[in-house]
């Protein structure tokens, strides 16, 4: 009897035992870890302008949603699918965070297995790749990724630049047009959800060195037989090895998708302002915090504590101790990966994994005001940890006292990632949770107070508000948005003069700053200083077109000042935005009749009347102008609909009974 047979298949069904049980413990620490990501809020950090707060997410999945998912620039990114996503989710849940909390959690445990099996089928090896994937799970770092809804992105496109790197590997084992399409489709639905996808080619290069091997070169040679021993069977070697030039060539297509990426994501964040920080911060200092920010990426890896939502851009406090550290820190790992005896392939693949990755957030153009994020370590640390994980596997011989105690320290490290996590997971509870951490790590942190400050004017404790803006102020005062909040404080307390005070600042500061344009017109009006709140609503009409009822009050204060041409155009504008509006129609007609034009007013008015039967002022004009018409037993049927809807109106008692009176001496 052959013995080979029966003695083969316990060692498959031994391997597919072990990768299952490998991915059922990755799910089970990562809801360990997660668990309480189902009972957060939203926070008010990008939710309100992701959701709560975004009226065209709300329509769910219908014709309008898609289509503003596929157009719009809002929150200046062109990323549709993360718009549908949302979308479905509303459609779904409504707004109940737990749903959009739930499928956030959903994709980062795909992401996680899906990474484990990809890392198996390519390098052979369960343990590092079951490794590297329960790191990637359960890292505190990529909490904000998962338990921020707004990040959808983040978590959505990781999904298909990991099924775009699965399809790549079966690409690379049998080159064909066909699969070469597969993977440039996913890549595209990766950039439709996030536009830092922009280095999958550049990533896919590094893969053909390790663990693909398709490229042997000096620094990083293709690993021996003996390296890549592991549980479970080694991939099969590619037919021959094909030169640098023969593999960029291959990918030429998937870098002309990055290059239409890089200019559309130039577009969309230029849309929002979001290159203003260029201005502020030089390129020397963005270059000196590059570095300085690979630094911090990489103590947070090994030490993350300190995690908080934002970190403001140190600009012109960054220290040449601060850059030369992150250089140090560079050239240091570099040196090292360089002397490995083995295992310096996907050490150094790793590494490079990371440091590309990074590249488009790293802060060489500036886009807002931090100096790095939680969130950007989410892709890079698969490279990171796959440096760590695989370099440091291959390179030691782990037998006997080596093996156990290798694996009690990853045991233990794994354990206390879910301890952190769990707890950094509680930070981000709701907004007061989130802000008061971060005030608690950075006493001196001006985004928290501006946050705290708004919570407390939401609920209208103006005192609480009152602090924290002027704490905020104190600690930047030339940024608008602290003073124009401050006046918006202080407003709230009734102390008029230093709110307008306060407006004023913002507004010299930032001459088109919407709230402090909408407050300071609205204190004006109210004082009847109608010729100072025009310039105001002028220029907040310039800045918000689409709002209807800002135009509505612009025109409103035009007509007192008796700029009927001019008001009148505003109305109509108002009309061609909302159609449906009583309002708009009643104030584009009653301006009309300003104008003496009559016969164009009243189908107006009379519009209005049947969008809103019950609308007293469209009544009290429609009389007005029949009046005008010689109708007089139609005016005081209007006049009367007007006393009947609003009985203390004294001037349409008056021209009723002037009407009575009329008819009675004929």
């Amino acid at each position: 009897m052959n013995d080979t047979g029966p003695l083969r298949r316990p060692l498959v069904a031994a391997t597919a035992r072990n990768e299952i049980i490998a991915c059922v413990l990755l799910i089970a620490l990562t809801g360990i870890a997660y668990a309480g990501v189902l009972t957060n809020g939203f926070v008010n950090f990008d939710d309100n302008v992701y959701v709560t707060s975004n009226p065209s997410v709300q329509q769910g999945l219908t014709p309008a949603g898609i289509k503003y998912a596929w157009t719009t620039f809002d929150s200046g990114n062109y990323h549709p699918l993360t718009w549908l996503s949302l979308e479905a989710d509303y459609s779904l849940y409504r707004l109940k965070p737990a749903g959009f909390h739930a499928t956030n959690l959903l994709l980062h445990l795909v992401n996680s297995v899906l990474l484990l099996l990809l890392l198996r089928r390519m390098s052979g090896m369960l343990v590092p790749s079951a490794t590297v994937a329960l790191l990637f799970a359960l890292h505190p770092l990529h909490v904000e990724s998962v338990a921020w809804v707004s990040e959808r992105k983040d978590v959505l496109s990781t999904f298909f630049l990991i099924l775009a790197v699965w399809a790549y590997q079966w690409y690379a084992a049998q080159p064909a047009i066909g699969r070469h399409l597969v993977v440039g489709a996913l890549m595209l639905l990766g950039l439709l959800s996030k536009s830092m996808l922009v280095s999958l080619p550049l990533l896919l290069l590094l893969l053909d060195v390790w663990p693909l091997k398709r490229l042997s070169l000096p620094w990083a040679p293709a690993s021996s037989a003996g390296d890549d021993a592991g549980i479970g069977t080694k991939p099969a070697p590619s037919d021959s090895e094909l030169g640098v030039s023969a593999l960029v060539y291959e990918k030429l297509p998937w870098f002309g998708l990055t290059a239409v990426w890089i200019v559309l994501t130039i577009v969309s964040q230029g849309s929002a302002g979001s290159f203003d920080s260029l201005r502020r911060v030089s390129p020397l200092i963005r270059i000196g915090n590059a570095f300085n920010a690979y630094a911090w990426y990489l103590g947070k890896t090994f030490w993350p504590t300190g995690l908080t939502v934002f970190y403001p851009h140190p600009e012109s406090s960054l220290t040449l101790l601060m850059v030369g550290i992150g250089i140090a820190t560079l050239i240091g790992v570099s040196l090292l990966i360089a002397v490995l005896p083995r295992g310096r392939a996907p050490a150094a693949v790793g590494w490079l994994w990371f440091l590309v990755s990074l590249v488009p957030v790293i802060g060489i153009v500036q886009v807002g005001s931090q100096a790095y994020a939680d969130r950007y370590a989410y892709v890079p640390h698969i490279g990171l940890f796959i440096m760590l994980v695989f370099g440091v596997s291959q390179s030691v011989a782990w037998r006997g006292v080596a093996r156990g105690m290798g694996g009690l320290a990853v045991a233990i490290v794994l354990l206390g990632c879910v301890v952190l996590t769990r707890t950094q997971v509680t930070y981000w509870r709701d907004s007061e949770a989130l802000w008061q951490h971060a005030l608690a790590v950075n006493p001196n942190h001006f985004v928290a107070c501006l946050k705290l400050g708004n919570i407390r004017l939401e609920r209208r404790q103006f005192d609480g508000a009152a602090v924290y803006f002027g704490k905020a102020v104190r600690l930047k005062p030339k940024v608008a948005d602290a003073h124009a909040n401050l006046g918006a404080a202080l407003q709230g307390l009734r102390r008029i003069s230093e709110a307008e005070q306060e407006y004023l600042t913002a507004l010299r500061l930032s001459p088109r700053h919407e709230v402090a344009l909408k407050n300071l017109a609205a204190l004006l009006k109210a004082r009847g200083d109608l010729r100072g709140a025009r310039p105001l609503l002028a220029t907040l009409v310039e800045v918000q077109p689409k709002i209807p009822e800002l135009r509505s009050q612009y025109g409103l204060v035009l007509g007192r000042l008796g700029e009927f041409d001019e008001a009148a155009n505003q109305f109509s504008i108002v009309l061609r935005q909302n159609p449906k509006s009583p309002d708009a129609e009643n104030n584009l007609g009653m301006t009309l009749m300003q104008l003496g034009r009559d016969a164009d007013a009243k189908p107006h008015i009379e519009r209005a009347l049947q969008l809103a039967p019950k609308f007293t002022s469209a009544h009290f004009n429609l009389a007005e102008l029949l009046e005008r018409e010689k109708d007089f037993a139609g005016a005081q049927e209007h006049f009367a609909e007007v006393l009947r809807l609003s009985p203390n109106d004294a001037e349409a008692r008056q021209r009723l009974q002037k009407l009575e009176q009329r008819g009675k001496s004929r």
